[in-house]
């Protein structure tokens, strides 16, 4: 194991130790401002309309499911995800900004897995919960041509067409492009996340320097997150993002 990996191995145990997440089920009412309405379209929903709902969704299909039809719940999203990786080259290697993130359906040591730069839903972003607002938001406002996913897409070689990149709102971030990807349609309603790719590598971006992250971000090499993966310590976000960078690096001369 080379220095660096075993630093940073080092680093995601003390995050899974000193983190103190813990999330069990209650036997409690649902609590506010979440609400229940077993006779309502949207049986569970927030009195805010944030985050998400559970509908109750009828399905008609074809012979190629195993049945015809049935009903079954399903959580909507309200808006969009968006998810972010950094990455930057330091003497010829490809380092990635992960932070190590507990969410409380994780079936793992302290709830914790290796996560994009940024992930976050739009009530995040827009910091419905009332608490803190999403590390390193700020800092996705960046040229275009520091940008992976505009590069391939806009690449004089490539026959792909434009309109799959979708233009993230000017509230949000008006220089950068997104690939929007479907997430999983068996639990999930019409839900995509927004990815972008973003090489920082000649970009003054000194708050995104290893001194001034927040503790649970670091910049890792490859040999790191391909040990984690087998480890299963990467969650489906940057598993996902990962993949989508390998693929768009061959529409790029």
């Amino acid at each position: 194991m080379n220095n660096s990996s075993d630093k940073a191995e080092q680093w995601f145990d003390s995050q899974r130790q000193e983190q103190g997440f813990l999330a069990t089920v209650s036997d409690k009412p649902m609590a506010k401002p979440w609400l229940i309405d077993p006779h309502s379209p949207t049986p569970i929903k927030r009195s805010d309309n944030a985050f998400f709902v559970l509908k109750n969704i009828d399905v008609f299909a074809s012979d190629s499911r195993e049945i015809s039809a049935w009903s079954q719940p399903m959580l909507e999203e309200i808006g969009k995800g968006l998810v972010v990786l950094f990455v930057k080259k330091v003497q010829n290697e490809i380092l990635f900004l992960v932070q190590a993130k507990a969410e409380p359906g994780n079936d793992c040591e302290g709830s914790i897995l290796l996560a994009p730069s940024i992930q976050a839903s739009l009530s995040n972003l827009e910091q419905a919960h009332g608490g803190k607002s999403v590390a390193l938001f700020e800092q996705i406002n960046v040229p275009q041509d520091s940008d992976l996913i505009q590069k391939a897409y806009y690449n004089k070689s490539t026959k792909v067409s434009s309109t799959a990149v979708s233009q993230k709102p000017d509230s949000i971030a008006p220089n950068l492009s997104l690939l929007s990807a479907i997430s999983d349609g068996g639990r999930f309603f019409h839900k995509k996340n927004e990815h972008a790719i973003i090489d920082i590598t000649t970009l003054d971006q000194k708050t995104i320097d290893s001194n001034n992250l927040p503790e649970n971000f670091r910049w890792v090499d490859k040999r790191f997150l391909a040990r984690a993966l087998l480890k299963g310590q990467l969650n489906e976000h940057l598993l996902k993002i990962i993949a989508m960078r390998e693929l768009l690096l061959e529409l790029v001369e």
